[in-house]
């Protein structure tokens, strides 16, 4: 007898190469059963979830979850278990001089479970833009941060946004990846210039830093169309980036910008992944986000 039976579900499961209607029958905390056709009356209760997608806890890699430090952060559960997100992580909301209030009033307050990249920013982006100037950077303060919380940090995020990205870009990569390859952590580098076409960021910073990434390492905002993007002015993807993939690079897309600009390459940098322990799972391409939670209209 299983104590949840859920039936007539579209599972959808990356790893074991699922997409089928499949019923559920759980036990405790743990899966005991999946299979067509359960008959009912072996659930003490039994949901039937017919035209939903039932899958594994979906984890946001990039999102921001450290409301009163950054303007635009959110409660974490807004972002997560209300949005079937059972993971969040925060790309970068604070450095090392803010980040003492992360562990001790943001994640005891929510179900969702949350991890953080930590900005190589002294008060990360809780004043924008950042990295202005270099007095802004503690290697020693950031390792220190790092190493009393490791259970919640999980990687360097840095953005090429600002005065000290446009004059000395490639050299912030290579800090950020300095102190994370001390920790085996990987980076997240933010890329397009929210100033736009007074930016003083240079069209091809992108391309001259990417070299540095390695396996692991995540571009976000790859689709952005402001200064910086991976675009060459021919409209085709930066060979650098390609290469970057080969190395196991990620790239991940939170813009609003023409997708259809990147010629031919839509399909090699789909958006439409979930990213767990930094691999990639793509969810199948005829995927509708409005069944699984039908009555948002934000995801």
């Amino acid at each position: 007898m299983h104590d949840i039976l859920i039936k007539k579900g579209r599972v959808i499961d990356p790893v074991q190469g699922l997409d089928k209607e499949l019923d559920i029958g759980i036990c405790g905390d743990k899966i005991a059963a999946l299979a067509a056709d359960i008959p009912p009356q072996e659930g003490r209760r039994v949901l039937d979830v017919e035209g939903r997608i039932v899958t594994a806890g979906i984890i946001d890699l990039h999102c921001h979850v450290y409301p009163g430090i950054f303007v635009h952060g959110i409660e974490p559960d807004i972002a997560g278990v209300s949005q079937g997100v059972t993971t969040v992580v925060d790309g970068g909301s604070a450095g090392y001089a803010t980040f003492g209030g992360f562990p001790k009033y943001v994640s005891p307050s929510c179900l969702t479970t949350v991890y953080c990249f930590l900005h190589l920013g002294a008060t990360g982006q809780s004043i924008t833009p950042e990295l202005m100037d270099w007095d802004e950077i503690n290697v020693d303060a950031m390792t220190e941060t790092i190493e009393s919380n490791r259970d919640i940090i999980k990687g360097i995020k840095l953005r090429m946004v600002g005065r000290l990205a446009a004059t000395a870009g490639v050299k912030l990569v290579a800090t950020a990846k300095k102190v994370a390859n001390h920790f085996n952590l990987p980076i997240m580098v933010h890329i397009g210039d929210d100033i736009g076409t007074t930016s003083p960021i240079p069209q091809n910073l992108t391309r001259d830093f990417l070299p540095l990434m390695e396996a692991g390492d995540i571009l976000t905002h790859v689709y952005t169309g402001k200064v910086g993007n991976i675009l060459r002015h021919d409209s085709e993807v930066l060979p650098e980036l390609r290469e970057a993939k080969k190395r196991g690079g990620d790239s991940g897309c939170r813009s609003w910008s023409d997708q259809h600009q990147l010629r031919g390459s839509y399909q090699e940098y789909d958006s439409g992944r979930i990213a767990h322990n930094y691999k990639q799972r793509r969810l199948p391409s005829n995927t509708s986000w409005s069944r699984i939670w039908p009555n948002s209209n934000n995801v």
